[in-house]
């Protein structure tokens, strides 16, 4: 006898999004620690992609365009019914046709 979890379709992702208002609104939340691990300042910083993984949260993978030819690629989680986010990683030096999946 075989026995799936529901955990195997949960962590599936979904495809990619355009960027919306929602995305934006997570990004301005994590902007200052995304700075702060990076060590630098974005005028520019719009949510233009991303992706959503539901496990006992929200992970987002999400693509940041961040001035001129310049993307970072966030993973954010979101805490299971909470507003509370956390930034798990930041990619740098991405480009626009860089694709981003699960890191």
């Amino acid at each position: 006898m075989q026995c799936f979890t529901s955990s195997a379709i949960l962590a599936a992702m979904s495809d990619t999004k355009d960027g919306d208002e929602e995305t934006q609104q997570i990004c301005n939340q994590v902007k200052t620690m995304v700075e702060y691990n990076t060590k630098k300042t974005y005028e520019e910083f719009r949510a233009v992609q991303y992706k959503v993984q539901f496990v006992a949260g929200k992970n987002l993978f999400i693509k940041v365009h961040v001035g001129g030819d310049d993307y970072l690629h966030l993973n954010v989680f979101q805490v299971h019914f909470s507003d509370e986010k956390r930034l798990l990683h930041v990619l740098t030096d991405m480009g626009k046709e860089d694709p981003f999946t699960f890191f």
